[in-house]
């Protein structure tokens, strides 16, 4: 794999980009199907990022894979995972919970 350097922060951050030696055969992507209709779906993932001061934060986003809305948004400095389950709580009494729920590649179904 070819690697080039991406980034503003110094840090070696890496982008891994495919070629002829490491592509994927045809067929062979992992791709969910797009969802027929909102709730069926979301996706969460953290994301982290470092301010001028050099103080690191992380962002939980929850996005609905049918309507591409964010229906959960976590901003702070700690992320804890009882915290990541009362947001989750509370979004459910509001919202109800969709059938799916994934994070990265795994998605677990709640029936």
């Amino acid at each position: 794999m070819r690697k080039r350097h991406i980034g503003f922060t110094g840090r070696k951050n890496y982008k891994c980009e495919p070629n002829a030696a490491n592509a994927w055969p045809e067929g062979l992507a992992l791709r969910f199907p797009v969802p027929a209709a909102a709730n069926q779906r979301w996706s969460m993932d953290f994301v982290s990022d470092q301010l001028a001061n050099g103080r690191r934060f992380r962002v939980l986003n929850v996005v609905d894979d049918h309507t591409r809305e964010c229906v959960l948004k976590i901003v702070d400095f700690s992320i804890s995972g009882e915290r990541v389950t009362r947001e989750l709580n509370e979004l459910r009494v509001q919202r109800g919970l969709p059938e799916q729920l994934g994070h990265g590649q795994r998605t677990g179904v709640y029936k």
